[in-house]
Formats: structure tokens, C-alpha cells, sequence
């Protein structure tokens, strides 16, 4: 299972882009948070990211990172997520490095609430990682993480979408996070945020910070470019992605 957990995410994009027809594109790219929207009965989307990552005596890249998202019911959607993974250690003895794929992620988004009229939006999201990736960068225990989704239009162009939830670790420890972002649409192309993100463990509390940019190619494909670095912990970080509507 471990070699072939890729190539399902590549066969259900077959399969499924035959099925789907138009739809109104949300996006969970880019930003550390994720969106509230849910994909539409039927439809799909394809979001795929580059993530370059660089610690004190680290790094760790995502060469890709790739969701597929499709809407089993009006208000619920499914999911499922894979990386391949590039991590370098610099060591007294030289620099190791390790590569593979990381775990399979599956999970659901369901639309809580929408009002139209306020401009406001609530989903629940749950994702589960599976121990299917390589030994030498992905962990050997099942994860859960459960986050409420909140989004409120502030203005015509002003946006401010929140994420608080909760992450099972190893199925041992508990972790709260959350993500607050701020988003503002520069025209029907073009947009613009900020996003404080974070993680508070049983140890510590982690503060992080990123922003970046969407473009908007056409009605299916988006392009992002964002940045990011450690509050609390010393890291920085760049990612490029795409993301699009899959059908005819």
C-alpha cells in the first residue's frame, strides 16, 4: 500500500474529471488555514503546491503536494492528500537526506451554515492521516485533526476567515490550532493576505506567520504564491501552487 497510495490520487483524477461539470471555485490554497467553502455535488477540484522549507540545520520541501476535493452531497465533500517528501539534516559527518512519499490524508468538509445576506460561512472539517508513506519521513501512527471553519465579508473586498480545532497526535496527544486570516480582493483577479497561524502544545505555544497572493488565470485555474516564517521558532518558507475546477 505504501508504493501504490500515490497512484490512487492519480487514477481518481481520471476517473472523476469525467463526471464533473461546472462549478463556482473555491480554493483551499494558499494560506496555512483552510477555506470554508464546499465543493459543489458532483464537482471536483485539484489543488497541487511546491513548499520549500528551511530550518537552523534543516530543510524539509514538498515536490509536490497534491488534494483532491470532490462534493459527495450538497454540503459535503470529500478529500484525500499526498506529498512527496525532500528533508536534508546537516550533521557534524555531513549532510543526510531522506525522501518519500508521506502519509495518505483522507477526510470530509461539511457546510455547518451559510448566510448569504451577512456574508458569513461555517463548515466542519475533519482530516485523518494514514501510516501508508515512507518510513524515513512520515510517521508510523494514525493522526486526526478536527477543525471548525469561519468565514464573515467584512467589506465588498475585506475578508476574515478563522480555523480552530484540534489535532490527535499519535493518538496520545492533543493539540489546539488555529489559523486567523485576512483576505482582501484586489479586483475579480487579483487578491491579497495575511494569516497568523500557530499550534499550542503540551510543551508550547507556536506562533507563526505567513502571506501571499492568488491569481485568479481563468474561471477553473488559480495560481498562488505565498511566504511565511516562525514567530516562536526559527524557520521561513515559500510555496508556489495551482489549483483548478476538473471536467469539461
Amino acid at each position: 500500500m505504501k508504493n501504490y497510495s500515490f497512484l490512487f490520487i492519480l487514477s481518481l483524477l481520471f476517473g472523476l474529471s469525467t463526471v464533473v461539470s461546472a462549478q463556482t471555485i473555491s480554493f483551499d490554497r494558499p494560506g496555512a488555514g483552510d477555506g470554508t467553502g464546499v465543493v459543489n455535488k458532483r464537482h471536483a477540484n485539484l489543488e497541487m503546491g511546491l513548499n520549500f522549507t528551511k530550518y537552523k540545520a534543516t530543510s524539509s520541501n514538498t515536490i509536490p503536494g497534491v488534494l483532491l476535493r470532490y462534493g459527495l452531497l450538497n454540503k459535503l465533500e470529500i478529500r484525500v492528500g499526498q506529498a512527496y517528501l525532500m528533508n536534508a539534516f546537516d550533521m557534524p559527518a555531513g549532510k543526510i537526506k531522506d525522501a518519500g512519499l508521506s502519509n495518505l490524508s483522507i477526510g470530509a468538509k461539511y457546510a455547518v451554515c451559510q448566510n448569504e445576506e451577512r456574508g458569513m460561512e461555517s463548515t466542519l472539517l475533519l482530516d485523518v492521516s494514514l501510516p501508508t508513506g515512507s518510513k524515513d519521513v512520515a510517521s508510523e501512527e494514525v493522526d486526526f485533526v478536527l477543525k471548525y471553519l469561519h468565514s464573515a465579508a467584512l467589506t465588498d473586498k475585506l475578508s476574515l476567515g478563522s480555523n480552530l480545532g484540534l489535532s490527535l497526535i499519535a493518538q496520545e496527544y492533543v493539540n489546539f490550532i488555529y489559523a486567523f486570516a485576512l483576505g482582501y480582493a484586489i479586483d475579480d483577479q487579483w487578491s491579497i493576505f495575511v494569516e497568523p497561524y500557530g499550534e499550542w502544545t503540551r510543551y508550547d505555544v507556536d506562533v507563526s506567520a505567513d502571506a501571499g497572493l492568488a491569481y485568479l488565470i481563468n474561471p477553473r485555474m488559480q495560481a498562488d504564491l505565498s511566504f511565511g516564517t516562525g514567530l516562536t521558532q526559527d524557520f521561513t518558507f515559500i510555496s508556489f501552487g495551482l489549483a483548478w475546477y476538473l471536467g469539461k
